[in-house]
């Protein structure tokens, strides 16, 4: 490890006590031998600030930044650029990196079909939603760049297709729950609240500890025009998020609510105006 000089001034931020354990935890794994470790923290604990911070400090060593979706690639070069003092290059469609650029942000399905990131072998390979690590893709690709060291990052450490993240990770090396950040007073608290509507999941098949998809998406349809009604009745002044089993399910959703005058959009992961439909919801 060593230091690099900055581009421009860098940012004054101030790790939490858990982000630098993490990163701690991770530079001790690899100075004691380990060529991969894997950090677990709950969605909103900044996983981001977190492997931008090792990025940094792995300087003049290259890194490289894996992800599967446009927002996790835009989030991790903005902080890079912040936290590292360094823009980072850019593999995704037709952006291609520079043989000089010390970080890369590079997206799993530009490079998986063998495509080759010009400059010197990376010191860190760094895994968002690590959770993933585990399928050919990732596999393939880590397999060909053969980074020195490998990070994953990930708020749910488990898969339900059996594949096993420890083909990927030799160990996690440290976890954070959901619980444990609550109560440091670093995340806001839960509230849950049923809705009165009755689903009937008798016909809802399990495979591998979860419910079929397909089997839930076709169970909530009889209920879709009764949840809608609730929430245009007394959720109509706030902002919503739904996650739904199948995509025509959340087509239907959002027709559903579209239908009581309510602004409703569908995404998914090949939604062509995906970024302007994140941005609204963001800015409104």
């Amino acid at each position: 490890m060593g230091a690099a000089k900055p581009l421009h001034q860098l940012a004054d931020i101030k790790l939490r006590p858990y982000q630098a354990e993490a990163i701690a935890a991770a530079k001790r794994a690899y100075e004691g031998g380990l060529r991969s470790a894997l950090i677990t923290l709950p969605t909103g604990a900044g996983k981001t600030v977190v492997f931008a911070s090792l990025a940094r400090d792995f300087l003049p060593e290259r890194t490289l930044i894996l992800a599967h979706r446009e927002e996790l690639l835009m989030q991790a070069k903005a902080k890079i650029s912040t936290i590292a003092g360094v823009m980072p290059g850019l593999e995704k469609g037709r952006k291609k990196s520079s043989v000089d650029e010390s970080v890369v942000v590079a997206s799993v399905q530009s490079l998986m079909r063998g495509r080759v990131i010009p400059g010197k072998r990376f010191g860190l390979c760094v895994i968002d939603e690590a959770h993933h690590a585990a399928a050919a893709s990732y596999r393939a690709v880590l397999k060909r760049l053969r980074p020195r060291r490998i990070l994953g990052v990930t708020a749910t450490p488990f898969r339900t297709d059996q594949l096993q993240l420890s083909k990927v990770f030799q160990s996690n090396v440290y976890t954070k729950t959901l619980l444990d950040l609550i109560e440091e007073g670093y995340l806001t608290d839960i509230r849950v609240r049923t809705l009165p509507i009755t689903v009937d999941l008798s016909g809802v098949r399990i495979e591998q500890g979860d419910y079929r998809d397909d089997d839930l998406g076709h169970a909530l349809e009889p209920a879709m025009e009764k949840l809608a009604d609730i929430v245009a009745r007394e959720f109509r002044h706030r902002k919503l998020v739904a996650f739904c089993p199948l995509r025509e399910t959340s087509r239907q959703w959002t027709e559903a609510l579209r239908r009581r005058k309510l602004p409703a959009a569908h995404i998914d992961g090949e939604s062509a105006d995906r970024a302007n439909i994140l941005d609204a919801f963001a800015r409104n």
